[in-house]
């Protein structure tokens, strides 16, 4: 469904999922990780690479999009951190990057 949405908003040229670390996701942060990639994406009219991926060790998830075509307009970063506050995640942003982590 990312991959979808993604060429729908202007794609991206590499997509890396590693959930392989995380364990026992509740659909709630399921959902919000969905949600936060198909916003940054529209918001970023697409991008050159979207990673999300699990850190084991910190028990993080991570999701980084990257080469954004356009800026992130302020009312889509706050969209985007109350998304992230529903699953105790924290966001920061440039201009053509966006980084999210959640602690689920």
């Amino acid at each position: 469904a990312l991959a979808a949405d993604a060429r729908d908003t202007g794609g991206f040229t590499e997509m890396t999922v590693a959930l392989e670390g995380a364990r026992d996701l509740s659909p709630e942060t399921q959902t919000i990780v969905y949600r936060v990639v198909e916003e940054a994406l529209d918001a970023l009219g697409g991008a050159r690479s979207v990673v999300v991926r699990a850190e084991p060790g910190d028990r993080e998830l991570v999701i980084v999009l990257d080469g954004g075509t356009r800026p992130i307009a302020p009312e889509r970063l706050a969209i985007l951190r109350a998304r992230l506050e529903l699953v105790r995640g924290t966001l920061s942003a440039t201009a053509n990057e966006l980084r999210a982590v959640i602690r689920p």
